[in-house]
């Protein structure tokens, strides 16, 4: 198949990916682990904080963006009508914190800290993070303005069309309550279909401090501090906990979160309708949990616009973590994450083990929570309990350009950041971070849970050789499963050694593909496992990953010494050494063992001067940087001067004796000669 330098925006989804993944120890075909990389649905990025990204822009706000970094806040909660009208908080690059902060309705900026709201006179202070809004596009919102100090905290309701209606305001009357006014903290607005508001207020002016506080729908006291005892307790109400009151879109539903008088062991309790569904110190009502419900362990509430409700928490003693509804319970600690699912429920890396559950008018749901996947992937968002829809180090197409190359991935999601509309669009909010898992932002994001999902492909059958030795080459095989019609691949392998290559299929398909190691590594050990990691994309984006180990042995370096030698004592004797080594990337050490106790470290070709005569073996030892050792031995004969011996030019050794006898003969014949010649001469 044809391969190439994996592309830039590639390599980083991998990078994220591949920190994901857990090595499997099995070496022979096995099936595909987790899913890590984009969810079956497509992710859109509606706005970031992620300066040069056109999603970063303020809509309608020429040259003004959303305020970079990594904080929680950059954009808050968003808040949702049945019919997919949304509504948040998000601050701006503005300069100033007395103007930074605005509130978007779909896409348009409606209100700005330290301007006046539509036709007003007093300038908008900090908004609460609680808004709302309706079918009909009525949003509301509460904040301390400028006005004087006794009249400034105010929660008001805008139109669609910029009609304003002031609701409640600091000193004013409260409706139901004769004698009392609002006093300074005004929140957790809401608004009904037919326009009724519901809010939470406390401090209220003109009642003793026991009954000072109360949560009204419209004209109507709901419940009031020290007054109305739920059904089910004998205490009355002592708190109403901020931004846990939620009203349905009929008006016709109501839920509350705070503490009753009495023992602070029991007192933290969810109310719905006026009945108590959930307390703290009691057993979770129609299940089998032996422990009650934790101290303090009531985390979180949720009404969805159909009457269904949602908490989450943990009981005490185990510390199970759970998510309840009036449907029973949704998700246990230690559970799958959905039926089937090799995943679990887990608290291991956050406490409180699920962080979101919203509901829409169909009874779907989403859940947020965290997992026993591998770390950095196992934060995830499921759907009705049947599919992970986005999960923790997912790359994001932050510009929406159909590409994943702008080094960005889902970090972290907000705490309770997310509206389920009831046409299936699910928003939320998300920290983000680049392929070095460094945190990089913030964003607000969209997924179309009603379009048809992709299928995301798997890897199959995966099977590598091994072991085998340094320098050679790896075979891998697998097979592709994607029942998609049309899809193409691409396949990038980080083959464990530095090496990530991808390579490209027009269809599903059964691949081979082969890499050689040149080395086992990390230096220091006889052999070494490369964990392989595979990540198969799909045309359409889904992604999957998978890995497989494979062992590469070292190979010890063959040393040579070279040929005998002779030397007369006295007289040094050269050594030239040599190796070979199959581990191109090895280093070596070398040492000379000249058998006359003396040793010399660190050089193959050196010099050695023998003092006494003998025959002695000299020893060659090479070894690698992973402890492979190669040997090889010459025998260096050493004589006196009375026997040793000269080589000839041919190569072959004459004696001494012989020598000094020649060239006696030779003097004497010149003897005979020059006695000849004078002779002749006369």
């Amino acid at each position: 198949m044809p391969r190439s330098v994996i592309p830039g925006h590639l390599l980083r989804i991998f990078i994220a990916l591949l920190i994901l993944i857990a090595p499997t120890a099995s070496l022979a075909a096995h099936p595909a682990q987790t899913v890590s990389g984009p969810g079956p649905f497509t992710v859109t990025t509606i706005y970031s904080n992620i300066p040069g990204h056109p999603t970063a822009n303020v809509p309608g706000i020429p040259g003004l963006q959303f305020q970079p970094g990594t904080g929680n806040t950059h954009f808050d909660r968003v808040f949702g009508s049945p019919n997919g009208n949304w509504i948040l908080t998000a601050l701006t690059n503005s300069g100033s914190t007395l103007n930074d902060e605005i509130i978007l309705v779909n896409n348009v900026v409606r209100a700005r800290e330290g301007s006046p709201w539509p036709g007003g006179t007093e300038n908008i202070g900090p908004i609460d993070t609680q808004v709302g809004i309706n079918n009909a596009g009525q949003w509301v919102f509460a904040t301390n303005t400028d006005a004087a100090t006794t009249i400034d905290e105010v929660i008001v309701m805008i139109s669609a069309t910029d009609v304003v209606t002031v609701v409640a305001r600091e000193g004013d009357p409260v409706p139901g309550l004769a004698g009392a006014s609002w006093g300074i903290t005004l929140d957790s607005a809401s608004v009904t279909s037919n326009g009724t508001v519901s809010l939470r207020g406390t401090g209220l002016t003109g009642l003793t401090a026991a009954t000072n506080a109360a949560i009204v729908l419209g004209n109507n006291v709901i419940a009031q501090r020290g007054v109305t005892i739920p059904t089910g307790a004998t205490d009355a109400w002592e708190f109403f906990d901020l931004e846990s009151y939620w009203v349905t879109p009929d008006g016709l539903t109501y839920l509350a979160q705070g503490d009753l008088l009495g023992a602070t062991t029991s007192d933290d309790v969810v109310v719905v309708n006026g009945t108590v569904v959930v307390r703290e110190g009691f057993v979770l009502p129609g299940t089998t949990f032996a422990e009650p419900v934790a101290l303090n362990g009531i985390i979180n509430v949720h009404l969805a616009p159909n009457g269904d409700w949602y908490v989450r928490g943990g009981n005490a003693t185990t510390l199970q973590d759970w998510v309840f509804s009036n449907n029973g319970l949704l998700a246990v600690r230690d559970q799958p994450i959905f039926p089937g699912s090799t995943e679990n429920w887990s608290d291991t890396e956050f406490a409180a083990c699920f962080f979101l559950h919203v509901g829409n008018s169909n009874g779907d749901f989403v859940i947020g929570g965290v997992t026993n996947g591998p770390t950095l992937t196992n934060g995830v968002l499921v759907y009705n309990n049947q599919v992970v829809i986005a999960r923790e180090g997912d790359p994001v197409d932050l510009d929406n350009n159909g590409l994943f190359d702008d080094d960005a991935f889902f970090n972290t999601f907000g705490n309770d950041d997310g509206y389920l509309s009831d046409a299936g669009i699910f928003y939320f909010v998300a920290n983000i971070k680049n392929a070095s898992n460094v945190a990089t932002g913030q964003g607000f994001f969209s997924i179309d849970l009603g379009s048809t999902p992709n299928t995301v492909p798997t890897l199959e059958g995966l099977a590598v050789n091994s072991p085998i030795n340094e320098n050679e080459t790896a075979t891998l095989t697998g097979n592709i499963n994607d029942p998609d019609q049309g899809d193409t691949f691409d396949l990038m392998v980080d083959w464990g050694d530095g090496t990530v290559i991808s390579y490209s299929y027009a269809a599903a398909t059964p691949f081979t593909e082969t890499h050689t190691y040149l080395d086992d590594d990390p230096t220091g050990t006889p052999s070494d496992v490369y964990t392989i990691t595979l990540t198969i994309m799909d045309s359409a984006g889904g992604s999957s990953s998978d890995s497989l180990n494979i062992t590469v042995n070292n190979v010890p370096p063959t040393a040579v010494a070279g040929p005998d030698q002779a030397q007369v004592v006295n007289n040094p004797v050269n050594f030239a050494g040599s190796f070979t080594d199959p581990g191109t990337l090895d280093t070596h050490t070398y040492s000379w063992d000249f058998g006359d106790g003396n040793i010399v470290t660190g050089v193959l070709t050196t010099s050695h001067t023998y003092t006494t005569t003998g025959v002695f073996t000299a020893i060659l030892t090479v070894t690698d940087d992973d402890g492979g050792v190669g040997s090889d031995s010459l025998q260096v004969t050493i004589s006196t001067p009375t026997d040793v011996t000269m080589t000839a030019i041919s190569g072959h050794s004459t004696p001494l004796a012989a020598v000094s006898l020649i060239s006696l003969l030779a003097l004497l014949a010149a003897a005979l000669f020059f006695r000849f010649r004078r002779v002749s001469e006369q």
